[in-house]
Order: C-alpha cells, then structure tokens, then sequence
C-alpha cells in the first residue's frame, strides 16, 4: 500500500527500513479504508514513522508487542515536546497523537487479545451482578454502568484486594460509606448513589447470603419530585432551534431529523440512535421505537413534521452504507451509526445558536416539550405514558404542572385579593 501513496523510492525505502516497516503498510491499508484523506494519511504516516523510530531507539528488536498505551502515552507526552530525533520527523502533537492512537486501534482489531488484561479484583462477582440487572431486572446497559460502578466503588473500599466475606460487614460500615460518598454530591446523586448500593446489596442477599437487612441499613436520600417544573421550550425556542439546522447539507437534514424525533415524538437519544430503516413502516405511518428502558419496543403514529424530516435525510443526506442504521454518520468513521455524544452535541449547539444562552440544557428538555406541547393540546395523561414509554402514569404527571392555562382555569382566587 505504502507504493500507492509514495512515488519516490527513497520514501519507500526509509518507510521499509523502519523498525515498523511491515505494520506502517498495513496502517496505509486501514488508513485508505478509513476514507482519509491523501494528505491526511502521508500526515498521520510519517507521524507513526517517528514512533516507530523512537521505539528502535529504546528497543533491539521492535515488534507489535512494543506498540501499547503506556509506550504511545510516553512518546505523546514525554518524548514530543523534548525531541532530538532527525529533522525530518514531524514533532506537532496533535498529528503524532492521532497517529499513534489510529496504530493502537488498528493492531487491537487485528488481535482483539490484545485487549485482554489480567482479571481485575471483583470482575467475577460484578459480571455476575451485570447479569442479574440485565436478566433479571432488565435494567439497560447505561442504568447498569453506573450501578457496576457504585458497586465496585464499594466493594474497593471495604474489601480492597480480598474476596467480600458475608460476616465483614456491619450495618455501621453501610452508613459510614453512604455518608463519606454522599457529602460532596448534589440530591439527585445522591438518590442514585442510595438505590446503586440498596441493590447490590439485595443482590448479594439473594445469591451470596449476606445479611438481607444491609439492604435496610442504607439511607433513604429525600426527594421531591414534584418539588420543580421540568424544563421545556417556549414554542418560540424551539422554532429558533429547528431553523437553525442547514437542510441544504446532509448534516442539516439528518439533525433536523433527529431533533424532530424528539421533540414530536419524545424519544431518548437512546431510542433515536437505535432506529433502523426496518423500523418505519411508510405505509400505515408507523415507527417501532427500541432502545428504551427495559428493552420494551413500542409503536408510535409518525407525525408529518418528522416524516417529512426522515424522508428528506433518507432521499438526499444519508451517506451510502450497508449499516441498516437509520442516522448515520458524515465524518469519520462515514457510514457509522451516530453516538449518543454527537446527538447530544448537535442539539446542544443548535440550542446555543438560536438562543444565545449559555447554560447546559440536555436533549431531555425536548421529550420534556412533546409532553409539555401534549398536554396543552388536551391528551390524556394515560396517551402522553403511551408516547413516552413511561410504565406508570404517576411518572407522567409532572407534565400536569406545565399546562399553566389549565391550572389557571381551575385555580381559586386569592382570599382577599381582586380576582
């Protein structure tokens, strides 16, 4: 590959000469794959050549077993900024980093061993607790990160190294942990920290025979959850929102597209990077939503605005690909599903744009304004739970206190006051 791309012979033979020669042509090859650019790959490859000459420098014989994270973390960091390598090797950071990182992934898809690292302490009993929350609890895999985290968080403190003993724990070390952890968190942290313990702590009642009043023993974190409104757009922001997105390019209509799922039809950024093409139904007008909580698929009327949206993206935006993906990516990797990063990202500065404001606001804010635009227009609490997915209607009626017309007609005057 390395001739296709170097017409010169004495770039072909310092390349072969590298301590890295055979691998610098294979990373030409997945390079060229990839869809970079020319230029781009002659940049990222005479940065990898530098690599490779580095790692001749400290090693008699250079193998693909010397290409690893700590040997691309000391290059990148200590290396770069105090080389005295030959002038010809490119020494900019950015470049040399995203060169060597390409290096790395191409070698571990080559050899997914690579990957493997010794067993870490509890990676036994917390794949056993992954599996419970997904079999049994049917938990999805985000709700499952977090609590794995927690878990393990506790497991290092109270047992570092040694394998958890039923007799070990006190009710004392369960309230001492809560407390040292929840101090510096914020109510909602909090409550999620509480419910991550109080389950792996049931779990080990269940399958471990700990003591089933541990579970007792945690802290009931307060909450109020119908102390505060749930953010939502004015109709007047999210029209500002929605012109922002170019139709005119294919990214334009593909994020318009997926800010039209969610603020029509309500769904998580979840649920829209989970949509295939097999998943609408442009005949009835259907869309089968996946991706939710508890893995429950369901099937939603597909309203004009955002069929007009997705057939727009589908007949001039999305790139050719065999993914069956229903929004895919534009840069590299082209062709990829989106992520939920890039969802968020497009609407977070779309949102900045039309607004102008600067605060944080998540994607959630427009499934809050479906529910919120809803209601206004006089759906039931029971046909919003239906659209959002919400199991229990209780979830759903926080929406109630954004319908302020029809909280006026029904609100009592003033004792005393004029009206």
């Amino acid at each position: 590959m390395l001739d296709a791309l170097f017409q010169r012979p004495h770039h072909l033979r310092r390349f072969q000469a590298n301590p890295l020669g055979p691998t610098l042509d294979q990373l030409a090859s997945y390079l060229t794959r990839r869809g970079h650019a020319t230029s781009v790959i002659h940049q990222f490859l005479r940065a990898a050549e530098h690599y490779g000459y580095w790692l001749g420098t400290r090693y008699p014989a250079v193998s693909q077993g010397h290409v690893t994270k700590a040997s691309v973390r000391q290059f990148v960091h200590d290396h770069l900024g105090a080389c005295a390598c030959p002038p010809r090797f490119p020494r900019s950071l950015i470049p040399s980093r995203a060169a060597v990182n390409h290096l790395l992934r191409m070698l571990d898809q080559q050899d997914p061993a690579r990957l493997l690292s010794p067993p870490a302490r509890h990676d036994a009993l917390l794949a056993e607790y992954d599996m419970f929350l997904y079999q049994t609890c049917g938990l999805s895999e985000n709700t499952r990160i977090y609590r794995r985290r927690n878990a393990w968080q506790f497991l290092d403190r109270h047992f570092g190294d040694n394998v958890p003993a039923p007799d070990q724990l006190k009710v004392g070390d369960i309230q001492d942990y809560f407390r040292s952890q929840a101090g510096s968190l914020r109510p909602g942290s909090v409550a999620v920290l509480a419910s991550s313990l109080r389950s792996f702590l049931r779990y080990l009642a269940l399958a471990h025979s700990f003591d089933p009043s541990l579970a007792g023993a945690v802290p009931a974190a307060p909450q109020w959850p119908m102390d505060r409104l749930p953010k939502s757009l004015s109709d007047g922001d999210l029209q500002a929102v929605l012109a922002y997105f170019d139709i005119h390019t294919a990214t334009g209509c593909r994020d318009l597209a997926m800010m039209r799922c969610m603020c029509d039809l309500g769904l998580r950024v979840s649920e829209v990077a989970a949509m295939t093409l097999d998943d609408i139904n442009w005949r009835l007008g259907i869309a089968t939503i996946r991706g939710g909580k508890g893995g429950r698929p369901r099937e939603l009327p597909l309203p004009a605005p955002p069929g007009r949206a997705i057939a727009a993206y589908l007949q001039d935006g999305r790139p050719p690909s065999t993914a069956r993906h229903l929004f895919l990516r534009h840069t590299l990797p082209a062709g990829a599903p989106v992520t939920h990063d890039l969802i968020r990202g497009a609407f977070r500065r779309a949102y900045a744009a039309a607004t102008g404001r600067t605060e944080s606001v998540g994607t959630h804010v427009l499934r809050h304004t479906a529910a919120a635009r809803m209601r206004a227009a006089g759906q039931s609490l029971k046909g919003i739970a239906d659209v959002l997915g919400h199991r229990s209607v209780d979830t759903t009626t926080i929406y109630v206190k954004l319908d302020v017309e029809s909280q006026r007609a029904v609100a009592l005057p003033w004792p005393g006051g004029g009206s």
